[in-house]
C-alpha cells in the first residue's frame, strides 16, 4: 500500500514535470516565432520600396493648397497619380471624418478646406487619428 501511494506520488511528479516543461517549451516557441513575423513584417517593404518610400515622404510631407475648389482638385489628383488610389482614399475619409466630427465646421466644406489648407496630407491623416 505504501508502496502503491510512493508510485503514485512520483508519476505525479512526472506528469507535473512533463507539463511545466511542455509548457515553457511551447511559450518559447512561439515567443520566437511572432518575434520573427514581426521582423519580417517590419524589414520586408522597407528593403523593397528603398526609392519609393523617400518619394512617398516626400508628396505626403508637402502642404496641401485648398485654397480654392479647383486647387483642392488639383491637388487631390496630383496625390492620386504620384501616391496613388489606396493614399487618395485615406486622405478623403480623414478629411469626411474630420468634416463629420468638427462640430465648427458645420458640415460645410469650404470651412473644412480653409481649415486644412498648408497642411500635409500625413497631418491630416494623423489628425483624424487623434
Amino acid at each position: 500500500m505504501a508502496r502503491n501511494l510512493l508510485m503514485k506520488k512520483e508519476f505525479n511528479l512526472k506528469n507535473t514535470f512533463f507539463r511545466l516543461v511542455t509548457t515553457a517549451f511551447l511559450a518559447l516557441f512561439l515567443t520566437t516565432a511572432c518575434a520573427e513575423q514581426g521582423q519580417e513584417g517590419n524589414s520586408t517593404p522597407q528593403a523593397a520600396t528603398s526609392g519609393a518610400v523617400e518619394e512617398t515622404a516626400s508628396m505626403l510631407d508637402q502642404p496641401v493648397d485648398f485654397s480654392s475648389p479647383e486647387a483642392v482638385e488639383k491637388t487631390l489628383q496630383n496625390i492620386r497619380e504620384q501616391e496613388g488610389d489606396v493614399m487618395l482614399s485615406k486622405l478623403t475619409v480623414a478629411m469626411d471624418y474630420l468634416l463629420y466630427k468638427d462640430l465648427s465646421l458645420g458640415n460645410d466644406k469650404k470651412k473644412l478646406y480653409k481649415k486644412l489648407d498648408g497642411q500635409t496630407p500625413n497631418q491630416i491623416i494623423a489628425r483624424m487619428k487623434k
